[in-house]
């Protein structure tokens, strides 16, 4: 079953890095598999790197609304301002493991 409504047309970024560390979650939960649960629920998703999470004209509220997070307790430290100004503006973590900030 798709999905409609507002839960159709979420704009979804999923960090993606590779080489990235995971610590506190599973590593068999990637970007790639969260993207291809999402979108056979209905919900497009954007694979996201760190560089992007760090440049805010790149990702931010008004881009997105929820980032899926999957590496569990890590962060780049780089992007850590601007993941601060998207959850200050509205924006949502979904977090598979761990506590990531």
């Amino acid at each position: 079953m798709l999905a409609t409504g507002p839960c159709a047309d979420a704009r979804v970024a999923v960090f993606s890095e590779p080489d990235f560390p995971y610590y506190i979650a599973p590593p068999s939960v990637t970007p790639e598999f969260v993207r291809s649960c999402l979108h056979e629920a209905g919900i497009e998703a954007a694979l996201v790197s760190a560089a992007q999470l760090a440049d805010e004209t790149a990702f931010s509220a008004d881009r997105y609304k929820v980032l899926a997070w999957v590496y569990g307790n890590t962060f780049p430290v780089a992007a850590l301002e601007n993941l601060r100004r998207f959850h200050a503006r509205g924006g949502y973590f979904v977090a598979f493991g761990g506590v990531p900030f």
